[in-house]
């Protein structure tokens, strides 16, 4: 667990997540990945707007660009 002690909204953000992550995983989420999942779309679910979306949408979109050279795509 990351320290929130501190006033940076984006780390203690990162730490409610990270608790999130860690509590799917002791209720028998298979793995991580399938954890941050679960959040994703119940996150995606609550938007209201189309727009923001498709902003998350692109967002993810620019990390598989990114990553596609990787290990595992090889």
């Amino acid at each position: 667990m990351r320290d929130r002690t501190h006033n940076d909204p984006s780390f203690k953000v990162a730490a409610i997540v990270d608790d999130a992550i860690a509590e799917l995983l002791l209720l028998g989420t298979e793995n991580r990945d399938q954890a941050v999942k679960l959040m994703a779309c119940q996150a995606i679910v609550r938007v209201n707007g189309p727009k923001v979306i498709a902003e998350i949408a692109d967002f993810a979109e620019s990390f598989i660009e990114r990553d596609a050279g990787g290990p595992e795509h090889a």
